[in-house]
């Protein structure tokens, strides 16, 4: 008996597509159409995640997009070079809307600065700019004038953007919903509870943002690409009154219906599956280190080779194609992507401030 069921592509069986199959061969990215040739010019933000993709690139030669440059003295800053603009993470969707607005200046937040135990300024939506402080205000301006300008830059000269959505959590200003990275208490704000209010965001707020995020985007740059990921590593704590376990869920199951209605409603967004590969239960956790939250380099190779197996190119004429089935990588191609990811250090992350 026919039945719509029946004589579907392989990946749409459960059995075929991952029962039958090793977990390293198993490969869910499937309809992605952006290519990216050497000459693409790629920018990141997002979590702490996020910034393996921009070593990735980097290191394989393509074209990734920095607008800012580390000022002199700051050259060991991690901030500088993680992320196309060194705003550091952008864990949230609020985030994202907020810095978008606050780059073209129709959003101007009340308080731009806080002053810390020492007297010394620092910047709310970037803590690890300066971690001791600016001695003056208006060298504190200054820098966060020209770190727009450069954000700007991101926004209007990427021909791929990729955002890595990694929380629903956040805290927010009291007087007009300023987003910030981490709770002021971790970074040196005196009397931050009469400010900040924590926020845990609704699918409903997400979607909003992230549309108005997204038509701005393109009203900036017509021609602009953007993939949407889903951050796999776990939450560090939750200041919700239950279990993280439960958390956890919510936030990711949350971020990744917001990817998915983005990528349902725009053609010119698309969704890439770092969460599921590193995540899903037939994975059986071998892709996370002993604390069942940080990715290895295991992980993050698999997620890199799958990510340059759909979306990167030699061909320099290739803008956009649609996606062919990939052969499977040699053990040593494999061990070659885990041994560089390894070697990777240093990946900045605002939420680490939270472990005592």
């Amino acid at each position: 008996m026919s039945h719509p069921y029946r004589d579907l592509p392989d990946h749409q069986y459960w059995r075929r597509a991952v029962s039958l199959r090793c977990w390293e061969d198993v490969d869910p990215a499937v309809g992605g159409t952006v290519k990216l040739n050497p000459k693409t010019r790629l920018a990141t933000a997002g979590s702490c995640f996020a910034q393996h993709i921009a070593r990735s690139l980097i290191d394989q030669g393509y074209c990734y997009l920095k607008t800012e440059q580390a000022p002199a003295g700051q050259e060991d800053n991690l901030l500088y070079g993680q992320f196309s603009a060194a705003y550091g993470n952008v864990y949230t969707v609020t985030q994202l809307c907020q810095l978008m607005a606050r780059a073209y200046g129709f959003y101007k937040p009340k308080t731009n600065y806080w002053v810390n135990s020492n007297g010394r300024y620092m910047d709310p939506f970037r803590p690890a700019v300066r971690e001791e402080g600016f001695e003056t205000l208006e060298e504190l301006l200054t820098l966060q004038k020209s770190h727009l300008r450069a954000v700007r830059r991101v926004f209007e000269e990427c021909d791929v953007f990729v955002f890595t959505l990694g929380l629903t959590e956040g805290w927010e200003a009291t007087e007009d919903s300023a987003a910030i990275p981490v709770v002021p208490a971790a970074v040196d704000c005196p009397d931050w509870q009469h400010l900040y209010a924590f926020r845990n965001a609704r699918v409903s707020d997400m979607n909003t943002n992230l549309n108005a995020f997204l038509k701005d985007l393109r009203l900036v740059n017509p021609k602009v690409q953007v993939i949407l990921t889903v951050s796999p590593v776990s939450l560090i704590a939750t200041y919700e009154p239950q279990h993280i376990l439960l958390s956890n869920t919510y936030s990711k199951s949350a971020l990744r219906v917001v990817a998915d209605e983005a990528a349902r409603d725009h053609d010119f967004v698309s969704y890439f599956p770092s969460f599921e590969i590193i995540s899903s239960h037939p994975s059986k956790a071998q892709y996370f280190e002993d604390d069942f939250r940080q990715v290895q380099a295991q992980g993050v190779a698999h997620v890199m080779e799958i990510f340059a197996r759909h979306h990167l190119t030699a061909d320099e004429n290739i803008e956009t194609v649609a996606r062919t089935a990939p052969p499977a990588a040699s053990k040593e191609q494999v061990e070659k992507t885990e041994a560089e990811y390894a070697q990777v250090a240093g990946v900045l992350c605002d939420e680490e401030r939270l472990v005592l």
